[in-house]
């Protein structure tokens, strides 16, 4: 079993001039129960929640291997490119429960992963995950105004849930991950490895970049309140990236599992100039008798930020027998900065009351 990318941008641009009015999504209303999602993307290659495979599978003496759901090697000569960016406002219920996404740029990811999986594994298995977003573009004299990602969120006179994520940039991942698999099976004499969920490659030359980030402002409910705001500007910054999810690691026989890096920056920049508002999120509030507060503010601006980044899942139980478990780093920076400029206005975030 191969799997290549979900996406893969070969494409060649000289000097081309686009211009967008982006993308915009205004939520409804009910008088009830509302269950809504809204997603509006703007730019190349996002994904609201992609992933390789779903599948149930049985893997006994077999491979199975998964290369990148975004691959950008495009080569971009000349070209302006003007966007209105990514909109989003939420709508109105009795009880609320919204999912709301905005992103505006290149590779970023709400929710991506390479695979979900059931894996009832065999003895002699082989797996291998590459990358969730690989960016190896080249850009040389292009200049980008972007008006980023925006969402507002919706209110309800009762319960609301809600999680707005707001993205602006290149290969932001609010909670990408490689795998996420039901553990168990034989696993005697098997391998796994896994190497980055972001891979920067991309040269950069004499390029403009004009961005007004990314901003999320929550909603607001008068009794039970569940809400997880999330804005990111820049490259390459996850709020919540792991290698794997699997609470029972079980390796026996001679079996090993290696896990590279979440990030792993090598991009080259010169004469570059950058200038971004950074990311901004005003979280909602609460208000009215029996209030309960439950909030996850996340803001972050620049280059390989993770608020809650990890190599496997919460509290794992490794099973080793005979076998071995390596991780190496969360983010690897091995970029080439020369005469570059950047200026960001920071990632600032306000919660709310209950």
């Amino acid at each position: 079993s191969a799997s290549r990318c979900l996406n893969l941008d070969g494409s060649r641009d000289t000097q081309t001039d686009t211009a967008s009015k982006g993308a915009s999504i205004t939520g409804g209303a009910a008088n009830f129960f509302m269950e809504a999602l809204n997603t509006a993307q703007s730019g190349r290659q996002n994904n609201a929640c992609a992933q390789g495979n779903n599948p149930d599978l049985t893997l006994s003496t077999s491979k199975d291997t998964s290369d990148c759901v975004n691959d950008d090697g495009s080569r971009n000569h000349r070209s302006h490119s003007r966007s209105g960016g990514a909109r989003i406002t939420g709508g109105t219920g009795s009880d609320l429960q919204a999912l709301n996404t905005a992103q505006s740029g290149r590779q970023n990811n709400a929710c991506a992963k390479e695979n979900e999986i059931e894996l009832e594994l065999g003895p002699g298995f082989r797996r291998e995950s590459h990358c969730v977003n690989r960016d190896h573009s080249h850009n040389e004299r292009t200049d980008t105004e972007d008006r980023g990602a925006r969402i507002t969120g919706g209110s309800s006179t009762r319960n609301l849930q809600a999680l707005n994520t707001a993205q602006s940039g290149r290969q932001n991942n609010a909670c990408a991950q490689y795998n996420s698999f039901t553990p168990g099976g034989d696993r005697t004499n098997s391998r796994q490895a896994s190497e980055c969920v972001n891979d920067d490659h991309s040269h950069s030359r004499a390029t403009r970049v004009r961005s007004d980030g990314a901003s999320s402002t929550g909603g607001s409910g008068t009794a039970e309140f569940l809400e997880s705001n999330v804005a990111q500007s820049g490259r390459q910054n996850n709020s919540c990236a792991q290698f794997t999810d699997a609470d029972a690691f079980g390796l026996t026989g001679g079996s090993s599992h290696r896990s590279r890096c979440a990030n792993r920056d090598h991009s080259h920049s010169a004469h570059t100039d950058t200038a971004t508002r950074g990311a901004h999120t005003v979280a909602g509030g609460s208000g009215g008798g029996f209030v309960a507060l439950d909030q996850q503010n996340t803001a972050q601006a620049g280059r390989q930020n993770n608020s809650c980044s990890q190599s496997i899942g919460d509290d794992p139980d490794l099973l080793l027998d005979s076998s071995s478990y390596s991780s190496g780093c969360v983010n690897v920076d091995h970029s080439h900065d020369r005469h570059t400029r950047s200026r960001s206005g920071g990632a600032r975030a306000e919660g709310g009351s209950g």
